[in-house]
């Protein structure tokens, strides 16, 4: 009887673990607890090796991105900072004008738009910037789906063109047609 007391005695150790406060562990949960720490030190390593390569991998990306900054900054300062900046604007004619109008008509026919007036008057130029802009004020009737498309397309087909004003009016609640006001900015490079 006193040998079996022993192997139990030696098979349950008492003692404070991790501050648990005192707790019989057996063989069994002694190797329970060591697979823990086990696994709890492998995440630990794994996740500074991790961090330590993603620090490496951002201070090479902040190297890169200081040096196309000091590239741009010394060809800003060579002089590339006088000549104006290549620009999608077409340059101003008579010619670019008249084909707008013309688009702008042939656009409308295809939607089943009737556009029935339209008039480009210049608004001079923008802010001391090499840019000067055309007003075109139109007036169409048609529906609203023709209306929306023509739009989508005038504005698709022409750089510079923007539309600054809209005004739709429908004549009674059972009219399919719309009279619309449309308000047009074209914007084009000066000649120097």
């Amino acid at each position: 009887m006193s040998d079996g007391l022993a192997v139990a005695a030696r098979d349950k150790v008492s003692m404070s673990v991790g501050g648990w406060g005192r707790r019989a562990l057996t063989g069994w949960s002694w190797r329970r607890l060591a697979r823990r720490r086990y696994a709890a030190g492998c995440l630990a390593c794994a996740a500074l090796i991790y961090g330590w390569s993603a620090l490496a991998q951002l201070s090479e990306q902040h190297a890169q991105l200081r040096t196309a900054a000091a590239r741009v900054a010394a060809v800003l300062a060579a002089g590339a900072a006088d000549q104006a900046p290549p620009s999608p604007l077409p340059l101003q004619a008579e010619e670019d004008v008249t084909r707008l109008m013309r688009d702008l008509h042939q656009l409308a026919q295809r939607r089943d738009l009737a556009l029935a007036e339209a008039t480009c008057t210049p608004a001079g130029p923008v802010a001391d910037s090499g840019i000067a802009r055309l007003r075109i004020d139109a007036r169409a009737r048609g529906n609203y789906v023709g209306l929306k498309n023509f739009l989508a397309d005038a504005l698709a087909a022409h750089e510079g063109l923007s539309l600054d004003g809209l005004s739709i009016r429908r004549g009674t609640p059972a009219d399919v047609k719309v009279d619309v006001q449309l308000t047009f900015s074209l914007y084009y490079r000066k000649p120097a």
